[in-house]
């Protein structure tokens, strides 16, 4: 993707969707960036929600570009149009919170935006801050086994060059994993190498825990990272998105903001393990299969 010119801000009336501003004004400040603010009062008082967003334009000077009052959509409809109004434009939404225009949960919302963008997102948790952005640090590339996990890497080496991060690529086994600790270092260094070869620094890290967030968000705070890349593999239900619970794990606690990549194909997983298991490869499919359900919680 180019790098983001735009930065596209959905708000709902809440503290809570307010916490993405400071992350999106940072960016916009180290990528020499404007920001577009977008509401849908739906059913409410279209005026109230014109004057929140002037109000919110005033307290946030200099990289106002425009506001967006969506009077005929639900939230997920406006915010879809407002980042596809241009190719350099990426969506900086804050996740948990419900505001005064009876939005869903913004959670919920930030799941749809994730699972129906081509692009990356970058998610803002509870406890993600700004200052992560303020300073010299790095990018850390979050990945697993899996090839769909790579997705995340040429947005994240664009993303580093723009920001001028170095980057730390990190996979997170379990300390009773049977397979040689070699394998991993193995699938790490061309990775590393990889990101290398695209101009960026690039350090691969193996790490094992229990608890792949949990891992994952010590990293970033002993770092300390900028930003986390992730993956996520986003499933639907009974009328909702579920954003992948690995993922959601560093959204609760990362102490950065986390920009996450969909897979263009989220069925490769399940077309490869089918065709291992046509070609009579029996000693491959058990083991694949065991390890999708694995991923599916990604």
């Amino acid at each position: 993707m180019p790098i983001p010119k735009t930065i596209v801000v959905p708000l709902d009336g809440s503290s809570f969707s307010e916490r993405a501003l400071p992350v999106a004004g940072a960016l916009a400040e180290r990528l020499d960036a404007g920001l577009v603010l977008v509401t849908a009062p739906w059913q409410q008082d279209p005026d109230d929600a014109s004057d929140y967003l002037q109000q919110i334009a005033t307290e946030t000077p200099t990289r106002i570009v425009e506001t967006i009052v969506d009077y005929d959509r639900v939230p997920i409809e406006a915010i879809a149009d407002a980042a596809r109004a241009g190719l350099d434009r990426v969506v900086c939404i804050a996740t948990h919170g419900r505001g005064r225009f009876r939005w869903a949960v913004i959670g919920s919302v930030a799941e749809a935006v994730v699972s129906r963008s081509a692009e990356p997102v970058v998610l803002v948790g509870p406890r993600g801050s700004a200052e992560s952005l303020r300073a010299p640090r790095r990018i850390v590339i979050c990945v697993d086994r899996f090839p769909e996990s790579h997705a995340s890497i040429p947005h994240a080496i664009e993303w580093a060059k723009a920001l001028h991060l170095d980057v730390e690529v990190a996979l997170v086994i379990h300390p009773s994993d049977e397979e040689d600790e070699a394998y991993d270092y193995v699938l790490l260094g061309p990775l590393a190498d990889r990101i290398a070869g695209e101009g960026v620094a690039a350090n691969p890290v193996l790490l094992r825990n229990s608890y792949p967030a949990g891992a994952l968000v010590d990293l970033a705070e002993a770092l300390p990272a900028a930003l986390l890349a992730m993956t996520t593999h986003t499933r639907t239900g009974l009328a909702r998105f579920m954003i992948g619970s690995v993922t959601m794990g560093v959204l609760n606690s990362a102490p950065c903001p986390v920009l996450v990549t969909r897979p263009e194909d989220q069925s490769a997983t399940e077309l490869r393990q089918l065709a291992a298991a046509l070609a009579g490869d029996r000693a491959t499919a058990p083991r694949e299969a065991a390890n999708d359900e694995l991923h599916r919680h990604r």
